[in-house]
């Protein structure tokens, strides 16, 4: 057919650009810029009105080495920590509290370091 070709030039682009203007919105919807809450800030509720996580939070092989009251005092414990080599993290609670963990492992070794 004589229009064919004429036809297939305009879709064939026109198929294009929208597969990729629906592409750039959702990928702006995923990484938008709004405050998101961390999932350990959320009051987990179970199907049985229990709280979850529980009091003492589980952070699988991870445990408290030291709690202070912000993260200047934290990146200090993290750095005397480093200097011998002992891997850290940090979980900032809802207070404004910061846990510094370690690997259990490592725990005795973190806890001489820290006296």
């Amino acid at each position: 057919m004589p229009g064919s070709e004429s036809l297939s030039l305009v879709a064939g682009p026109l198929i294009a650009f929208s597969v990729l203007g629906g592409l750039a919105l959702i990928l702006r919807w995923a990484f938008r810029a709004e405050a998101r809450t961390a999932a350990e800030d959320v009051d987990w509720i179970a199907w049985d009105d229990a709280p979850w996580p529980p009091g003492t939070r589980d952070y699988g092989l991870l445990r408290d080495v030291a709690i202070v009251d912000g993260p200047a005092a934290a990146d200090t414990v993290r750095d005397a920590l480093a200097l011998v080599n002992i891997r850290t993290t940090v979980v900032i609670e809802s207070d404004g509290r910061v846990r510094v963990l370690v690997f259990n492992d490592e725990l005795d070794q973190a806890r001489r370091v820290l006296g």
